[in-house]
């Protein structure tokens, strides 16, 4: 792990064979394990998944409960170092620029004697 133990971190697993209720339950469930916290951060793969729909629903009632979308390791990374320093807008506005600058590709020519 790079990080190592994170406290107040929970996943939820979601599988195809699953339907949404079940999905709804299980986020629920966990969202409300981790009320007692200042806020919570919901983060999924895709905007307009069955992850994201169902936990945008829960943030609409349940607050403050956010969701981002487009899950990648730098976005992780920058929430997990710095939820403690940052409040809720500002922790996402952070994390989101993180897993934009984390993105890029390195194009290299592998052309031989041209």
């Amino acid at each position: 792990m790079i990080l190592g133990p994170q406290e107040k971190i929970l996943t939820v697993d979601f599988s195809g064979e699953e339907g949404l209720p079940q999905l709804h339950e299980k986020l629920l469930k966990a969202i409300v394990a981790l009320e007692e916290t200042n806020g919570i951060i919901v983060i999924t793969d895709v905007l307009g998944g069955s992850p994201f729909n169902v936990a945008n629903l829960i943030s609409r009632k349940i607050k403050p409960v956010r969701v981002i979308y487009g899950i990648n390791l730098p976005l992780l990374l920058e929430i997990l170092l710095r939820r403690k320093d940052f409040e809720m807008d500002e922790l996402i506005n952070s994390a989101i620029s993180s897993g934009q600058k984390g993105i890029g590709t390195i194009r290299t020519d592998t052309r031989e004697g041209g």
